[in-house]
């Protein structure tokens, strides 16, 4: 047995292990901008992030209108998506890396989320950057990143367990 895994494994597993990651980060964020939401956001106007972020492509790119259940279902889509994909990029840093899972994983969702919070969402005019928020919202997406940066690295941990190095005669 090799030490780390494959490239191939690493990828299909860290996908595997971002969209699992999702589903926990996206139970948080219910809780923290549900029953535990700042009057911050109970003040926002429009759809949250996602949605804008269909919308924008459906009619943007796409040149179509989306319907109710439709725009629900590719805003599913984006979520495992992006959590998949984000999962990819620290399958391939751990498995070169081999850093502590615990510390490594919070850390890592904390960069995901400076890099979507400061840079993509803005950039793609979705959000406001982080530091434009009300700090309280700002502070949630923070935690829910990384509570996805931990479930993900626990997740992929656990489809990748340490392997023993082969000793070569």
């Amino acid at each position: 047995m090799s030490p780390s895994p494959s490239p191939l494994e690493a990828v299909v597993k860290g996908a595997l292990a971002g969209a699992l990651a999702t589903v926990v980060s996206y139970s948080t964020s219910r809780v923290l901008f549900g029953p535990l939401a700042p009057p911050e956001l109970r003040a926002r106007r429009g759809p949250p992030a996602p949605h804008r972020l269909v919308q924008k492509l459906a009619t943007g790119v796409f040149e179509t209108e989306l319907t109710r259940e439709q725009e629900q279902a590719w805003v599913w889509v984006v979520h495992f998506s992006y959590g998949a994909a984000w999962g990819v990029v620290y399958a391939l840093l751990q498995s070169s890396l081999r850093l502590p899972v615990l510390l490594f994983g919070p850390l890592y969702g904390g960069l995901v989320w400076a890099i979507g919070h400061c840079f993509l969402l803005p950039w793609t005019k979705i959000a406001l950057p982080a530091a434009q928020q009300p700090r309280a919202i700002a502070q949630r997406w923070l935690c829910v990143n990384v509570v996805w940066g931990l479930a993900n690295a626990v997740c992929f941990a656990r489809l990748v367990p340490a392997r023993p190095a082969v000793e070569s005669a």
